[in-house]
């Protein structure tokens, strides 16, 4: 065997190791833990309601006072607003604490109505609850709509149940998932350019 050849070999080997497969995952999840703002704002496309679940406990434990939920295209569970609203009561957070917003069809599209609405309160800064490997993207959403906007965003990762992030190469649905945010990312990096300060 040739030099080259092992040395494609090994570099295979390293690319499909373990580690190498989960830190491709790992690199789209963004996490602000400590985050604090005016509300939190609840992607679309939360059919288990773990962001929603996640969202409301952040507002229980008062690092945001609203919760801004995004609506989706049906059948989204968000399409319920009294549904909702007692969900929300059920976990801790009053019906008043929180703000339905209407339908979003992609992220760009929360990103737009989210700020709509903070900016209609009078609120700044928001903590953006959605999916762990969505937060990359949605970050660098929220960021290049709402700078202009003079919006602040950060991130806080939900691992839904809908999502394997340990082995997700093992899983069809998680591989899907994260080769589609690789290509939104890359799309998001021609359209926006790869970096949001």
């Amino acid at each position: 065997m040739t030099l080259v050849a092992v040395t494609g070999l090994a570099t295979l080997g390293f690319v499909l190791s373990t580690p190498a497969m989960e830190a491709l995952a790992g690199f789209l999840v963004v996490h602000d833990a400590g985050a604090t703002g005016d509300a939190a704002v609840v992607l679309s496309g939360d059919a288990t309601r773990d962001r929603l679940r996640a969202a409301l406990a952040v507002a229980r434990h008062g690092a945001v006072r609203h919760v801004i939920i995004l609506t989706g295209a049906p059948p989204d569970f968000y399409d319920e607003g009294t549904a909702i609203l007692a969900f929300a009561r059920r976990n801790g957070v009053a019906p008043e604490r929180v703000i339905l917003v209407g339908a979003a069809h992609s992220t760009v599209d929360d990103a737009r109505l989210a700020g709509n609405a903070m900016r209609a309160h009078g609120w700044r800064r928001a903590v953006v609850v959605t999916s762990a490997y969505h937060t990359r993207r949605a970050g660098l959403a929220f960021c290049r709509t709402w700078g202009p906007m003079g919006l602040q965003a950060s991130t806080y990762a939900v691992e839904d149940r809908g999502f394997v992030r340990h082995g997700w190469w093992r899983d069809d649905a998680a591989r899907e998932a994260v080769v589609l945010e690789y290509v939104k990312l890359a799309a998001y990096a021609v359209r926006y350019g790869p970096v949001c300060r």
